[in-house]
């Protein structure tokens, strides 16, 4: 116990001297401004400060990779259908683009119509049936390397009878295909026009993509001629800031309105007690997760992923670094708020065997695994660190280096790791984990690649018949099974299951839901026409 609380002193005070040392510190906006001033400084506009955690390699939403790119792109783009605003909730999917649906009875057609008189950005005219037919195409190009190729893979056709009627015909059924199309990933509507044009962030939202500045901020203004009216906000500044120590400084003074905040008990505790701040802590539907690249060495040796599973003390981490509500120790390979997760329990925490399975697998000696990109980002940072640490005293060295959150990113992507830390959601539905995390032709580093970061593939078959299986029964009992055969396999060690955490100040009134956040697919609040700055 002596040594844990040893560790955990010096994990935070080396995660502050080395995020503290960035370059982007240089980026914090002037502490000088009053928070009641901000408005008049910007001649009586309602702007919005948003930090976000590093640079925005692309506003196109099909692109989408970490935090900052989520919360700058979002804002700009609809889909055909949305999740309720401030929620996660797959059960009451609303219309966005589309007015009403429908689809036939095996679930292989499906049928959307579009709303009149929606308007593109900047002059690109009315939204069209061909518009979403166009984007759509594009998606399932799988030529593009869009990570969301897969989810549209069974899809036939496209026709657009009309100028506001598009229809899906499918190869096989679907009944979760609702879900593909919401406002999140693939389903977000470009215009191809603007694409091609070298304008991908030309979209419908209720926001304007204005201009981008590297390692500084990224504007964003209201669109006046938004289909749900008008936005109550006049600009969004998104801030690039990485210091925890400037963003808590900056949140206090009133320089910057809304950051992405932290499961740490501490953290959460000092926060909540500043007068002008309000914490909010959405549902737990994401998974932080230690991913093995099976494909590589030592890593292709199911020995060595177990020794690595049973050095690692999960259940002493969510216990020291997580506030309550904020996390829980996995049960399984799948977030446990997802629909269709089962409870396959977690992996043994015990040194010894850990050093036992390494001998067998002929490293008695010790074992040094090769340099392993780290992101600057605290909530990937802080993990890896512990375990690095964890890993030593089973004999495995884990030399790490920091790069910029989003080359963190871009390298997984492109299957550069051996062992990563990687924390993101999914629609909570378990079709999509299936699908994005645990199916082979989503294996990062190929044209399909998406969340597979272990590589995995041992359920392709059965992930192929649940996928298609239309009575919901029989499906969750296929699921069952594969999640029990990726825990047997060692594909990854789940770390944490967690709940999004944002911070805002008191003057920013959501708009929706009460003025709550229960979630967003998209991680941080939804910036929305109705969102306001008293």
């Amino acid at each position: 116990m002596f040594r844990l609380r040893k560790f955990i002193f010096l994990l935070v005070v080396s995660i502050f001297l080395m995020t503290a040392c960035t370059s982007e510190e240089s980026t914090k906006p002037n502490t000088s401004t009053d928070t009641n001033n901000l408005s008049e400084q910007q001649g009586g506009e309602k702007v919005l400060y948003v930090q976000i955690g590093g640079e925005v390699k692309d506003f196109d939403p099909h692109y989408l990779a970490g935090l900052p790119e989520y919360a700058s792109v979002i804002p700009l783009f609809n889909g055909l259908v949305r999740l309720p605003s401030g929620t996660v909730d797959v059960d009451n999917i609303e219309g966005d683009l589309a007015e009403k649906w429908e689809s036939n009875e095996d679930a292989t057609e499906w049928t959307f119509y579009l709303r009149k008189g929606v308007q593109w950005h900047k002059g690109y005219g009315e939204l069209t049936s061909e518009d979403v037919k166009l984007s759509f195409e594009r998606v399932m190009d799988e030529s593009n390397g869009i990570s969301a190729a897969l989810n549209f893979k069974h899809v036939e056709s496209i026709d657009t009878p009309d100028e506001y009627t598009v229809t899906f015909n499918l190869m096989e059924p679907d009944p979760n295909f609702l879900t593909r199309v919401v406002n999140f990933s693939g389903g977000h509507i470009v215009n191809m026009k603007a694409v091609e044009a070298g304008e991908p962030y030309i979209g419908t939202g209720p926001f304007m993509f204005e201009q981008y500045k590297t390692q500084d901020q990224g504007v964003l203004v209201k669109n006046k001629d938004y289909f749900r009216g008008e936005p109550k906000i006049d600009k969004m500044i998104l801030k690039i800031m990485t210091d925890p120590t400037a963003i808590d400084i900056a949140l206090e003074k009133g320089d910057i309105h809304i950051a992405f905040g932290s499961g740490d008990p501490l953290w959460v505790e000092s926060t909540m007690a500043k007068e002008n701040l309000k914490i909010d802590i959405g549902d737990k539907f994401a998974i932080g997760a230690f991913f093995f690249n099976t494909k590589k060495a030592p890593f292709d040796d199911i020995r060595v992923r177990q020794a690595v599973a049973h050095a690692i003390d999960v259940d002493a981490y969510v216990k020291t670094f997580a506030a309550e509500g904020v996390a829980a120790v996995p049960k399984g390979p799948v977030p446990e708020s997802v629909s269709g997760s089962v409870d396959v329990g977690a992996y043994e925490y015990n040194p010894e065997k850990a050093k036992q399975l390494l001998k067998e697998a002929g490293y008695e000696d010790g074992l040094k695994l090769p340099t392993q990109f780290v992101s600057t980002g605290a909530h990937i940072l802080r993990p890896m660190t512990y375990v690095q640490d964890q890993l030593k005293q089973v004999g495995i060295d884990l030399p790490l280096e920091k790069v910029e959150h989003t080359t963190f990113h871009d390298n997984n992507r492109k299957a550069m790791h051996s062992f990563s830390y990687v924390a993101f959601n999914r629609p909570p539905h378990i079709s999509w984990w299936m699908r994005d995390v645990y199916y082979g032709p989503s294996s990062v580093g190929t044209t399909t690649g998406n969340a597979n970061y272990s590589l995995y593939s041992g359920s392709d078959d059965k992930i192929t018949q649940a996928l298609v299986e239309t009575d919901e029964e029989k499906a969750n009992a296929l699921y069952a099974e594969i999640q029990q055969e990726i825990k047997d396999y060692y594909a990854i060690v789940p770390f944490i299951d967690t709940a999004t955490v944002m911070v805002r100040n008191k003057r920013v009134k959501l708009g929706y839901n009460n003025d709550s956040y229960n979630g967003a697919l998209g991680y941080y609040y939804e910036i929305t026409e109705n969102t306001d700055l008293e």
